[in-house]
């Protein structure tokens, strides 16, 4: 099996000979002076932590070893050891054991899982050999193994959702990687990069891909590499897991939905034009069917399945995906969110391109893709209605404010609205925004202080107390990120001025004086002097 090859050449890259003699036996005994070494070298390793005083443990004991010689007579390279928990306590507690008899699983050392199954050898069995099976062995081929690039490399190892289906290995050794994948890589070839990621997945045969890395490549350009590798070419779209579709940590960061009928007569067209587009750019874009069952998502991209069917829309989240956690394993600071462009969702693309054709094929589909990649779509962004036209909006908000009332906005108005404010010289308004969702309890809480804070702020024109459904509604601004609820934020009248983040106490106290202190004209309401010059006051 090609797996079981990558794994010997790499066990042996690891130098490994006097463990696989010590594995005559099906159960290889461990003591703290041992355990590591033989995580390190073992491709996969089920270790069994108990106490001779325990008698769940004496009765686990010959199901172990049963489990242990199921695997190896399956053929598969699996370390089984136990070790003695109450003799070596302090090693016990170092790999978090709690009770006895206690099993853990390991790739080259590295922590993959607890066994919660019944103690009986055969479940045991059928649970080690699965761990045995990857989908795929990702290996790190580095000039240094403490270098940048194989630090990033390991911190993508190291993400918790590939259990059952990728291993991991490093090595500073191309010549064992090259016999491994049956491929020779010159010294030319590898001169060129110096260290590269290489997958070879283990259910396709001799698959190998090879991705030449160095130490200014993120993390994420890895993580991306690997997962487009370990997902099919076109992914069918599930509420179910939505959230791990979209969310988890490798594979590409935009997304193409084809939210397509499946009993339609275009159907066939599109969903092959998606597949022949995925070949040509797995490495960029995961390619997504969206089945026109999916109300959810057509709601939420205001779709109708009678008349705007099949659509691609093109879901862009590198701006997270490529904040990667440091090679010391600080996640990014909010500053360094802010400091990137927006993930966008941009418009979606209409079925018929034009000329005699009934649907999109391919080349327009990477035609598509290739205008996002190089900045040349318009952001859509999700917005409720607005009633009239921008002059409607403004006029709108202009009374609310006079007669102390909190300003709504939608995505559409805030454009319509603040950002015209915002670009009008002859305007000093500054807006005091709070980002909210129906079901959050804390802004249930603070709808009747904001309210309060508008009926304070009645007589002064340049402060506009407002809200907006972040739930319902987006806006374009770089500045801004909506990442809880509440969330805050004040506008200041100058456009070149960076919205504020509000962060302190939710009392009618604290935002007054967050008010007095950032305000662009000054102002006296009530006895408060805030804003332009009283602020030196302050």
């Amino acid at each position: 099996m090609m797996a079981a090859r990558w794994l010997a050449v790499i066990a042996l890259a690891a130098g490994c000979d006097a463990l696989f003699a010590a594995k005559s036996e099906p159960v290889v005994e461990l003591d703290g002076e041992t355990l590591e070494a033989a995580l390190a070298a073992a491709p996969v390793a089920v270790v069994s932590f108990g106490a001779p005083w325990c008698a769940h443990c004496r009765r686990f004991e010959p199901q172990f070893l049963e489990a242990a010689s199921a695997v190896r007579d399956a053929g598969l390279d699996v370390l089984f050891g136990s070790l003695d928990a109450a003799e070596d306590r302090a090693v016990a507690d170092a790999y978090g054991v709690r009770g006895y008899p206690h099993v853990k699983c390991f790739r080259f050392g590295r922590f993959v899982g607890d066994y919660e199954g019944p103690n009986e050898a055969a479940p045991l069995a059928r649970w080690a050999k699965r761990r045995a099976r990857p989908a795929a062995l990702v290996v790190g081929v580095f000039a240094r193994n403490d270098s940048d690039a194989a630090r990033r490399f390991a911190s993508v190892a190291n993400l918790e959702d590939d259990e059952d289906r990728v291993a991991f290995a490093l090595t500073t050794r191309p010549d064992l990687v090259a016999e491994a994948a049956g491929h020779d890589f010159g010294v030319d070839e590898f001169g060129a990069f110096a260290d590269a990621v290489v997958v070879v997945e283990a259910n396709d045969g001799d698959d190998v891909s090879v991705l030449g890395v160095d130490d200014a490549t993120p993390a994420s350009a890895m993580a991306a590499f690997v997962g487009a590798r370990l997902t099919p070419l076109v992914t069918r779209f599930e509420s179910a897991k939505g959230a791990a579709l979209f969310y988890e940590h490798r594979g590409p960061a935009v997304h193409a939905l084809l939210v397509v009928d499946e009993k339609s007569k275009r159907a066939l067209a599109a969903t092959s034009a998606l597949a022949d587009a995925a070949e040509v750019e797995r490495s960029r874009v995961r390619h997504v069917v969206v089945p026109a069952a999916e109300e959810r998502v057509l709601k939420h991209f205001s779709l109708d399945a009678a008349y705007d069917l099949p659509t691609v829309i093109l879901c862009d989240m590198r701006v997270v995906a490529d904040l990667d956690v440091d090679v010391d394993g600080a996640p990014p600071s909010r500053e360094a969110i802010l400091g990137t462009p927006r993930t966008y969702t941009f418009a979606a693309w209409a079925a018929a391109s034009g000329g005699d054709k009934s649907v999109f094929d391919a080349d327009d589909l990477l035609a598509f893709e290739a205008a996002m990649f190089a900045g040349e779509l318009e952001p859509w962004l999700r917005s409720e209605p607005m009633i009239g036209g921008p002059g409607d909006a403004r006029r709108a908000a202009a009374a609310a404010n006079a007669e102390g009332r909190v300003v709504e906005l939608s995505g559409k108005s805030f454009a319509a609205v603040v950002d015209f404010h915002r670009r009008d010289p002859a305007s000093d308004a500054d807006f005091f925004v709070l980002f909210h969702a129906p079901w959050c309890g804390h802004c249930a809480s603070l709808a009747p202080t904001w309210e309060a804070l508008a009926r304070l702020y009645a007589p002064v024109d340049s402060v506009v107390v407002a809200r907006m459904d972040a739930t319902k509604n987006e806006i374009d601004d770089p500045g801004v990120l909506v990442d809880g609820f509440p969330t805050i934020y004040l506008f200041p009248a100058d456009r070149d001025a960076k919205p504020a983040l509000y962060e302190h106490a939710h009392d009618l106290d604290s935002f007054s004086r967050f008010l007095k202190e950032r305000g662009t004209r000054s102002f006296d309401v009530a006895g408060l002097k805030g804003g332009g010059e009283y602020r030196e006051e302050l």
